[in-house]
């Protein structure tokens, strides 16, 4: 059985995802990736074949790419060469719904992981429409969490086509080796800033019990539109980096931090959490969506209601303000992180899903 992965991002989560999922599936089956060129080769393994594909450095030049008929021959005729058995979609794209259409053209069966079956708030209207489409046209769907998969099937989806495995942990990133610095008085609040993360209330919390906490910082980092109510509450205890967070620089604040929170009012599941497992971090997070699955509750992290400050607060000071269960949390996320959500776990969960695509393939 021969894999083909697509995911066309030129950067950030959706490489990171195809990577943990190629290199770990190598090990077990035939694979070749189609990419950006854009993206960073370094990453993936020599066992995974690679088609990279120009997918513009713009908007604007992506458009203007995608209207270019011989790019999209060229792209036929080199997974028509891979030889594949079985193609799946596995990060989000505004060509998606082209790239499904190319896989009927080629009669090749097709699964799609759906990371966001509800869309983020706020999500360009090409991603939204371009999302239910693919779904439409899979064979299969992969949902992260049951969560997201109960919200696939509440629009009339044939169950028995959707599957349910979790997210990788983001191991890549251990490269940029650190000594652990679990002992640092820092909470961390990473990703790209939209309404839906609930920064005015992590930061509200966090003003209020500052004053306990004994020279604890908060650090919030991601590019995106920062509200001018975010942007002025940055002081010697708050420092927001409103930019884009290189891998390495991403590494080096989760080695820094003792503590993730997450205090999203929206969500069906998390590429944070699957990184801050793979540093033994514990995580603060809202119990929405699949985000309860994510978090063992005592454990990996504390789940909170979205939208309140005072849980928030008392979720940040029993953790900063109490070392000797800061250190059990730690442990016990690391403990975890050797044993679950562990890529080559979830590259096997996705070889056996494939089966069952082909199997029922063969049946028609």
């Amino acid at each position: 059985m021969k894999i083909a992965l697509i995911s066309l991002a030129r950067r950030g989560g959706m490489v990171h995802f195809l990577a943990e999922l190629a290199n770990a599936l190598a090990t077990l089956s035939p694979t070749v990736v189609v990419m950006s060129a854009a993206a960073d080769v370094a990453y993936f393994s020599r066992r995974v074949g690679r088609i990279r594909v120009d997918t513009g450095s713009t908007s604007l030049r992506a458009l203007v790419q995608s209207l270019n008929p011989f790019m999209w021959h060229k792209l036929l005729r080199r997974l028509r060469a891979a030889d594949v058995d079985l193609i799946h979609i596995v990060g989000v794209h505004q060509w998606n719904p082209a790239i499904a259409l190319l896989c009927k053209l080629l009669g090749k069966p097709l699964v799609y992981t759906v990371h966001d079956p509800d869309a983020h708030p706020g999500a360009p209207l090409i991603i939204r429409v371009g999302d239910r489409m693919t779904a439409r046209i899979a064979d299969e769907l992969v949902a992260l969490t049951r969560d997201g998969r109960a919200r696939l099937l509440s629009r009339g989806l044939p169950g028995d086509h959707v599957s349910v495995i979790p997210h990788p942990m983001y191991t890549l990133f251990r490269r940029w080796r650190q000594r652990t610095a679990g002992a640092n008085r820092v909470i961390l609040c990473f990703g790209r800033i939209e309404a839906y993360k609930g920064l005015g209330t992590l930061i509200q919390a966090f003003l209020s019990i500052r004053k306990s906490l004994d020279g604890w910082k908060l650090i919030i980092a991601g590019s995106g539109p920062l509200p001018q109510s975010i942007a002025a509450s940055a002081d010697k205890d708050i420092k927001i980096l409103n930019r884009y967070v290189s891998d390495r620089e991403v590494a080096r604040l989760m080695h820094a931090a003792a503590i993730v929170a997450l205090p999203y009012t929206s969500a069906t599941q998390s590429g944070v959490i699957a990184l801050a497992q793979a540093f033994g971090r514990p995580v603060i997070a809202t119990s929405v969506g699949g985000l309860k699955e994510m978090v063992v509750q005592g454990k990996t992290g504390i789940l909170i209601p979205p939208g309140n400050v005072p849980a928030m607060a008392n979720a940040m000071k029993s953790l900063a303000g109490n070392r000797k269960r800061l250190a059990r949390l730690q442990r016990s996320t690391a403990a975890l992180s050797r044993t679950a959500w562990r890529p080559r776990d979830i590259a096997r969960a996705h070889v056996r899903m494939y089966a069952k695509v082909l199997r029922r393939r063969a049946r028609r």
